[in-house]
């Protein structure tokens, strides 16, 4: 056969190869997501066109070794249930470049190494919450919402870095339930209208020596370079859960009362250095 000719025909049967394959949730290395549905078997999936969903999760992921890329494109919800749900006893799940909108979690994750970048979370009343996971991380994304736009629950060792919160939410940042080791860095967060970012369990705003002695202390974290401008606490850390925590160079203004605020005494075992805000003890540098 001339070079030619069989330069076209290989070409022509790896384009009807590529037609046949079935833009569905299936077990391969690349698969094409045009539906909400379920990702069952490791690979990486690529979202081909916005989806939408009302009344349920739009895609949830029940294994590990999970790349799903949302190729820019935009998952909507009716305001209830999640945008991507992760189970637990799950490793290594990475979701990258698009949005997520109008869920009550746009995602939910319970798998070790779940690493989130450059999502878009919109109105959603929890933007990213992890819930007892252990590595990973949540970078470059833009978040707005209502309610706490990222929270981590019983969770170490994420990184949270580089994300811009704007537009009315309550809480941007969020450790609580025991969350230890966590790195807090770099983030824009603006207009908070309870905390820019918060280590405890109770109710930003309103501090009292009741909050101490709480359960489920979350200690050791990382809060660095992050810029907060709010109508509330910049940096707030409750009595008996914030503690042994290294806050250092975040600069936070407006808040009310204070852009940093200790409810520990004394400061207990936290470390301020270089900070710029307003504070409500002279520990806080």
């Amino acid at each position: 056969m001339p070079r030619l000719s069989w330069l076209r025909a290989t070409t022509c049967a790896a384009l009807l190869s590529l037609l046949a394959v079935t833009p569905s949730f299936a077990d391969s290395l690349s698969t094409f997501v045009t539906s909400c549905g379920t990702i069952s078997n490791p690979g990486g999936y690529i979202v081909m066109n916005d989806l939408s969903v009302s009344g349920s999760d739009c895609i949830t992921v029940q294994a590990s070794n999970v790349s799903l890329i949302l190729a820019g494109h935009t998952i909507s919800g009716s305001g209830s249930n999640n945008g991507v749900t992760i189970g637990g006893s799950l490793s290594s799940i990475t979701i990258q470049a698009g949005t997520i909108q109008n869920f009550s979690r746009g995602i939910s994750s319970s798998a070790n190494g779940t690493t989130v970048q450059g999502v878009n979370v919109q109105n959603d009343s929890t933007g990213i919450e992890f819930d007892s996971v252990n590595g990973g991380a949540i970078q470059g994304g833009h978040f707005q919402g209502s309610g706490t736009l990222i929270q981590l629950n019983g969770s170490q060792n994420v990184d949270i870095a580089g994300n811009i919160m704007d537009s009315g939410s309550q809480r941007g940042i969020v450790l609580s339930n025991g969350s230890t080791q966590n790195r807090v860095q770099g983030n824009v967060i603006d207009q908070t209208s309870q905390a820019g970012i918060e280590i405890g369990n109770g109710t930003p705003g309103t501090p009292s020596p009741a909050q101490c002695g709480a359960s489920s202390s979350s200690p050791n974290n990382t809060l660095q370079g992050n810029v907060i401008t709010t109508s509330a606490l910049g940096i707030y850390l409750e009595c008996g859960n914030g503690v042994s925590e290294l806050l250092q160079g975040n600069v936070s203004s407006g808040g009310n009362p204070n852009d940093f605020f200790d409810a520990n005494s004394s400061c207990d075992s936290n470390t301020w250095q270089g900070n710029a805000g307003s504070e409500n003890q002279g520990c806080i540098k």
